[in-house]
């Protein structure tokens, strides 16, 4: 039996619940990150060009929620931090945060949000 999705925004303009209780998350547009918040209950799916060193924390995180941040160094050679927030742990693969690729380069990283564990990952050198 197929379900059925209403959209509702309870949660997030994009999110549409069946009429079982369960979820389905749409697509979002890029959100520019403006200061060192990557607030989820905008978008899916972010951007920062750095000009500075960076420490970003995590908002309004949604358990299941799957987040991709883009950042963009400079010729500057900016650093990047994940700082554990929202009552969250952030644990990356290989047990350490990859390091901002430098040059003008774009790292891309993924974050999902299960239980109180937010798990990164990134593919970088672009």
């Amino acid at each position: 039996v197929a379900e059925t999705f209403v959209k509702t925004s309870a949660l997030k303009s994009d999110t549409v619940f069946s009429t079982s209780g369960s979820f389905k998350q749409l697509y979002s547009s890029s959100v520019a990150i403006a200061d060192s918040v990557i607030d989820m209950s905008k978008s899916n799916n972010f951007t920062k060009t750095l000009s500075a060193n960076q420490r970003f924390v995590f908002a309004n995180t949604v358990e299941g929620q799957v987040v991709n941040v883009a950042v963009t160094n400079t010729a500057s050679n900016y650093t990047v931090n994940w700082i554990d927030s929202d009552n969250c742990t952030i644990k990356w693969n290989y047990g350490t945060a990859p390091v901002q690729t430098i040059g003008a380069k774009t790292d891309l990283y993924s974050f999902i949000r299960i239980g109180t564990t937010i798990y990164g990952t990134a593919i970088q050198n672009f």
